[in-house]
């Protein structure tokens, strides 16, 4: 059987210096969308699952309720981070923070008014499916335009989903007694949260670095005032585009134009003005 106070040891560790990592990559390198999210996402779940490490000696109200509360809460704040980075027009921060508080609160019900671990338990599970279900989502290749570490991180959150709903049948018909006697599964599934935090901190600092390249090549191929590509870009464009006509036989189009008294727009109306009009 897995030790599975050594395997909660090492998953807070790991969380934490994931948490860690991210807060630097973002105070160190260009912005990028969504990293302070996945950095406070992974800092709650280091203290939820403090908690339930500790919750043998502490109250119900933090060793259960507050650490399940706050593991559901890093999850919003990790999908809302993922949201960003995707740039996807959905709003789920604050929907999902509401919803957290709810789930807490029915958990609160169903541990000092009617106990039952096994709602507890179930809930948890489906919840936490939901949420890995969405973080996939929103990174699943669009067209295969993807990079290939967000493609493999929206595997990963996939399998989340389809451990956690295996969890929910399980224990819909066999309820985990407790945290540490909730035999093997319970083990099982801390050792696959442990596996995924770890795969999940290095595929999110290859989605960063990924972004960071990305947009330094943009620097350096557009101009930065109209956002067409420079010469060194252009010419490396156009020998490609050349090369695949003369392949394909396909004709291949170039336009040019040219705005007549563009100085005397600047002249009259300003540099500020010339600059908008590009």
């Amino acid at each position: 059987m897995l030790d599975l106070r050594t395997v909660m040891v090492l998953l807070i560790l790991t969380t934490a210096l994931s948490a860690l990592g991210l807060l630097l990559v973002r105070r160190t390198y260009l912005p990028v969308p969504g990293v302070g999210s996945w950095a406070l996402g992974n800092g709650l779940m280091a203290v939820a699952q403090t908690l339930s490490v500790a919750r043998e000696h502490l109250p119900a109200l933090f060793g259960i309720v507050l650490s399940n509360g706050l593991t559901l809460a890093a999850m919003v704040v990790v999908l809302a981070g993922f949201q960003r980075f995707t740039a996807t027009r959905v709003t789920v921060l604050g929907p999902g923070l509401a919803v957290a508080v709810g789930i807490t609160t029915l958990l609160a019900w169903f541990t000092f008014v009617v106990p039952a671990v096994e709602v507890r338990a179930v809930t948890i599970a489906v919840t936490l499916a939901g949420v890995n279900g969405l973080i996939g989502w929103l990174l699943w290749p669009d067209g295969g335009k993807t990079a290939p570490a967000q493609r493999i991180c929206a595997g990963l959150y996939y399998a989340g989903m389809l451990f956690y709903l295996y969890c929910t049948w399980v224990w819909f018909e066999h309820p985990p007694n407790g945290l540490l006697g909730g035999g093997d599964l319970v083990a099982i599934a801390f050792l696959f949260v442990f596996v995924k935090v770890l795969a999940n901190g290095f595929l999110q600092l290859i989605l960063v670095s990924e972004r960071l390249n990305a947009e330094v090549q943009r620097q350096a191929d557009d101009d930065p005032l109209t956002g067409a590509l420079n010469r060194r870009a252009f010419t490396k464009a156009a020998n490609r585009a050349v090369a695949q006509a003369a392949r394909t036989g396909r004709p291949l189009t170039l336009l040019m134009f040219d705005l007549d008294h563009f100085k005397r727009a600047n002249d009259c109306l300003g540099h500020a003005f010339g600059d908008s009009l590009l």
